[in-house]
Formats: C-alpha cells, structure tokens, sequence
C-alpha cells in the first residue's frame, strides 16, 4: 500500500464519506466510563456526523483515513509524518541540552561507588518525598530531576554497576 494514501486528520476535520483506518486511541482504556461501550474500533466508512461526534467524545484527538477507500482531506501523510520524526530526532540529537551526550565509560570499581551514592540519595529522596506527601506537604520535583539525572549518568558510564545494586535485597 502506497504510504501516501494513509493521512493522518484532525477529529474536527471528520467528514461523512470518509474512511477510517486506525482510531489512534489505543492508548485509551476501552471502558473509561465503567460503562459497557457500543463503540468499535473497526476500520470503517463514517455514515453519520453523530458517529464522528462519538468519536470526538471518546477523546479522540487524530485518526487514519485511507484516501483509496473514501473521501480525501487535508492531513499529512505517513511519509510526512516519518520525515518530520526524523527531522525531530535529528535535532534532538544536535541539541547538547537533551542527554548531555554520552559519558564516557568508566571501570565497573569506579562507578560502584558513585552508584552506591546515587542509589543511598535516591533512597533519601524517596523516604523524604513520602514522609512529605503524608504531612500534606507539595513535593517538589526538582529533586527528583536530579536523582534520576545521576542515575541515568551512572548508567551511562557503566550500566553494571548501578545495575549490580538494584540486584541486592535489603530487610525491611
């Protein structure tokens, strides 16, 4: 199948005639009400506007439509949509602010001890964040930014040993 006959369309911009490959919402739990649902995720030609207005009521931000197989509308293609990750992926990996690059890796002694602390913090963190949370107090996610920044860094410079220690069991 040609990519260019798949297009991704805006619920708003739902026309009777149009056919409906992939409701995008897998995402969403299929009984959100607690109520049995009529609704089906079927590809299908849309016959009503009160069958797009159910779509637009279940949440559904974007759909699929096949241009071979029903009405045309203005969207972007899966090529576009595949060309525009790539650019976003692309500069995500120009930009030095996300990641902060890979560190380089050290010796597995090295890192266990730098992993030791971060583990030890993240501990802290964690009892200091529930003990919070009971005294009704707003948590604070800078914190937690930081923990699992040098977590993810101590993965970076040898995966083993932060590893290593989430495999030791403690007594509670």
């Amino acid at each position: 199948m040609n990519s260019g006959t798949i297009k991704k369309v805006p619920v708003d911009k739902l026309e009777v005639g149009m056919f409906v490959k992939d409701f995008n919402d897998e995402w969403q739990n299929p009984d959100d009400s607690g109520k049995p649902s009529s609704f089906s995720r079927q590809p299908r030609k849309l016959t009503s506007e009160k069958e797009i207005q159910t779509i637009s009521d279940r949440g559904i931000k974007e759909v699929f439509i096949d241009i071979t197989k029903g009405k045309d509308a203005e969207g972007q293609t899966q090529e576009e949509i595949e060309d525009e990750l790539q650019a976003q992926m692309l500069a995500l990996d120009d930009d030095d602010s996300v990641g902060r690059g890979f560190l380089s890796e050290v010796s597995f002694e090295e890192e266990q001890e730098k992993a030791a602390n971060v583990k030890k913090q993240a501990r802290t963190l964690v009892g200091n964040i529930l003990a919070d949370a009971r005294m009704g107090k707003q948590v604070t996610l800078e914190s937690v930014n930081d923990a699992v920044r040098g977590m993810a860094d101590s993965m970076f410079r040898n995966p083993d040993a932060i590893l290593s220690l989430s495999l030791i069991k403690s007594r509670d």
